[in-house]
């Protein structure tokens, strides 16, 4: 054994409910900005830049974007898939269940981590949602501020309006 002091867990910090959502909210942010696009879009491509933009956050400085992560690789906040599905929706009910998600996970976070792990969470959350809008605008990169085009998708402008801290 070591004498390394072991690091707990960020989801110790949260009521189980609260982690499921934290965990699952990646890929909501995800289907919503994929549902933001425009219909002639290409789909199958934003699908797989979220999915990248999603394992990027295991480079984060932020333990507790790390811990997300491999909890969502692994499954081990044993979510319900059926109830994520629904949660999720369809369309422009399915964006306005994101965001309002999106709005409390951001005060869960606020509350129960460290000021940098909710910020740099929050910061993944729009990663993720410029990579898929930028690919849907048929842009090849996000601007360095992690940010594409504001003006021009609804989606990512009101994503930051609830992220705010």
């Amino acid at each position: 054994m070591s004498n390394q002091p072991r690091q707990q867990s960020a989801a110790l910090s949260f009521d189980r409910d609260e982690w499921e959502l934290i965990v699952t909210l990646p890929r909501r942010v995800l289907m919503a900005a994929v549902a933001s696009a425009p219909a002639e879009g290409r789909r199958a491509a934003e699908g797989i830049a979220g999915i990248e933009a999603i394992a990027s956050g295991l480079a984060s400085h932020s333990p507790l974007v790390r811990e997300v992560v491999g909890s969502i690789y692994s499954e081990s906040y044993h979510g319900s898939q059926s109830r994520q599905e629904g949660a999720a929706g369809e369309g422009d009910s399915g964006i306005v269940q994101t965001l309002a998600a999106c709005r409390y996970a951001s005060e869960v976070l606020a509350t129960r981590s460290a000021p940098d792990d909710a910020a740099a969470y929050r910061e993944w959350l729009s990663h993720i949602a410029a990579v898929v809008t930028g690919v849907a605008q048929g842009v090849a990169a996000p601007a360095p501020t992690g940010r594409v085009g504001l003006a021009e998708s609804r989606f990512l402008y009101a994503l930051g309006g609830v992220l705010r801290p």
